[in-house]
């Protein structure tokens, strides 16, 4: 019984896992530990069972960074979806104004200019330390944003 389980275990440890990536879009530059595996669609890539991380990446689009465990498999077929991102700007009529973007980027200019993912992000607006505003906003194209402050200017 001992050899059995010391069998599996040098098989999960030794073995070698074939892995298929595909992505959409196509044409994705993928790196795998730090190193350039090749663009999507991958075919039959040998890898070592355990911890690996993907960097996938192509113009136009959010970088993705996957980290997974193989385990000793005959095949892994992996298939990825990048977002597109857009350039957008922020365009504010108040100075005073600060802004916070999905509660990590933060800025306090009248205009501001990020390339951003599609989908939906929160935008909080500060008067001071006071939060006098939160919205959803859509990101399916690049655009401007103009946000209008609706309070008290005095």
């Amino acid at each position: 019984m001992r050899k059995m389980i010391l069998l599996l275990v040098i098989t999960s440890l030794w073995g070698q896992v074939q892995v298929h990536i595909e992505s959409i879009p196509p044409d994705v530059d993928v790196l795998i530990d730090g190193a350039k595996a090749g663009t999507t669609p991958i075919d039959d890539l040998t890898l070592h069972p355990g911890k690996h991380s993907f960097y996938l990446e192509k113009e136009g689009y959010t970088i993705l960074h996957y980290t997974t465990y193989l385990v000793g498999a005959e095949k892994a077929v992996l298939r990825f979806r990048l977002k597109e991102k857009y350039s957008v700007t922020f365009k504010s009529d108040y100075e005073p104004l600060h802004y916070r973007l999905d509660g990590k980027y933060a800025w306090t200019e009248e205009k501001m200019r990020f390339d951003m993912e599609a989908g939906r992000h929160t935008l909080e607006v500060f008067l001071g330390d006071s939060l006098v505003d939160q919205q959803e906003v859509l990101i399916r194209e690049s655009t401007t944003i103009r946000y209008h402050y609706q309070g008290d200017r005095n």
